[in-house]
């Protein structure tokens, strides 16, 4: 029972596709084209800082509690990420890089208001789970 709808749609969505490519590329330590480019180096840098942040905020997400458009909010985004990054690495143009930053903004938008951090927010979270064993399990 625990999870339901949300939980599988969370763990099944084609956004994990892109996504993973995303994280992938961040990972490769990627070299700028133009390292004497301070704006490719910059945006280079933004963007493997923001795929990195964002992973950890969507590990910290706790799925049922992140409303389902969500997740086909951030697939498209994570998509066109994908999309102008291998435009940039093909054709090594900063647009690219800097319309694939723009994109995990929009990816940042959707996902940190469902961020799970330490103190009130884990609490609250702590709470509202064994209210719900209690309430429908009859736990605790």
């Amino acid at each position: 029972m625990a999870g339901g709808r949300w939980l599988t749609n969370f763990e099944n969505h084609g956004f994990w596709k892109s996504w993973y490519e995303l994280l992938d590329y961040a990972n490769s330590s990627p070299k700028p084209n133009d390292a004497t480019i301070v704006d490719e180096v910059s945006e280079l840098s933004r963007l493997v800082k923001a795929i990195i942040y964002l992973n950890d905020i969507i590990d910290s997400c706790d799925p049922e509690l992140v409303p389902i458009d969500v997740w086909a909010n951030t697939e498209r985004a994570s998509a066109q990420c994908l999309i102008d990054l291998n435009s940039y690495t093909a054709n090594k143009s900063l647009t690219y890089l800097r319309r694939a930053n723009d994109q995990l903004d929009t990816i940042l938008s959707y996902v940190r208001p469902h961020m799970m951090v330490k103190g009130n927010a884990a609490k609250s979270l702590g709470r509202a789970t064994r209210h719900s064993q209690q309430a429908i399990l009859g736990a605790g």
